[in-house]
């Protein structure tokens, strides 16, 4: 058995770092990541510069990561104008963005659902046909302004979705990280029930500790592909509250020892997970860095 690991460190950790990341840090952390084995990595985001500076390097970055050998890159975009410079840049899978709550979708990129659904649909026709665009659902599970998000919401949501295009990747995220693995369950039980859709992806956050149960429970209703960050590293800035996403050592440790596949080196992953970890002002996450620093030091 196999699972997937797409590597989302370099764009959702990086950008909850205020300090400047050096782009020649970046890469080298990137190629680490490549390194040890992870073949998806989210390497950046085109976004406003003035927004998030952090990441104003991202056609540098994206070129970068045009050079790993059969690596699958993918950049997160907003709308149709930053899907144009992306794709112009040379992205070559792009992830596009909207929420299950029409408060958090106002917040995040100032557009309605409605909006952001015009929006994907421009973005779909433009994206290379060879490679599923991949669409993050947030706040499909909690929404850190409305609260808990209902199952027929998110239903209606990917109805819209697949509507509009039928190649693509659908990833479920967990933005505020406060959801339990019975409500994981639920969700992924009738979504993967109703359509006909097998690429999906878990977007997992720690915030109450539940990112390595809800991942787990995740796989239990047959998801394949998840979501990481070295170290923990992440965050929405528009989910007061929320700490980052659920480990990428961890979820390697889960699965490894669940005989499940991931191709990771967990040695080479710790010491890109160390560099990572220790770039100023970053916040860390998750458990088995730590505890296997702890013996190896003993």
């Amino acid at each position: 058995m196999q699972v997937n690991l797409v590597e989302v460190g370099p764009r959702d950790g990086f950008q909850a770092i205020p300090a400047i990341i050096a782009t020649e840090e970046k890469e080298k952390i990137i190629r680490g990541l490549y390194d040890a084995g992870l073949r998806r990595v989210e390497i950046t985001s085109v976004v406003s510069n003035r927004a998030l500076p952090q990441l104003s390097d991202a056609g540098k970055i994206i070129s970068f990561g045009n050079q790993l050998s059969g690596c699958l890159t993918q950049v997160l975009v907003a709308n149709a104008k930053y899907a144009t410079t992306a794709l112009k840049q040379g992205a070559k899978k792009l992830v596009f963005v909207v929420s299950a709550s029409q408060t958090h979708n106002q917040k995040n990129v100032r557009l309605s659902v409605e909006e952001s659904l015009r929006e994907f649909r421009e973005i779909a026709a433009m994206h290379p046909p060879t490679t599923p665009l991949r669409v993050n659902i947030a706040t499909a599970l909690d929404c850190p302004f409305e609260g808990t998000m209902s199952v027929s919401k998110v239903m209606h949501l990917v109805e819209q979705i697949l509507a509009i295009s039928a190649n693509v990747e659908l990833a479920i995220c967990d933005t505020t990280g406060r959801n339990s693995p019975r409500r994981v369950t639920t969700l992924f039980n009738r979504l993967i029930s109703d359509f006909d859709q097998e690429n999906w992806v878990f977007h997992a956050h720690d915030t109450y500790g539940m990112g390595i149960a809800n991942c787990l429970a995740a796989w239990h209703e047959g998801v394949k592909t998840f979501d990481s960050s070295i170290g923990g590293l992440g965050g929405c800035p528009y989910a007061p509250g929320s700490s980052g996403n659920v480990a990428t050592e961890d979820l390697v440790w889960l699965f490894e020892d669940m005989s499940i596949d991931t191709g990771v080196d967990m040695d080479m992953l710790l010491t890109v997970a160390e560099t990572a970890s220790s770039l100023p002002t970053a916040l860390t996450g998750g458990k088995v860095r730590q505890a296997l620093k702890n013996i190896r030091s003993a």
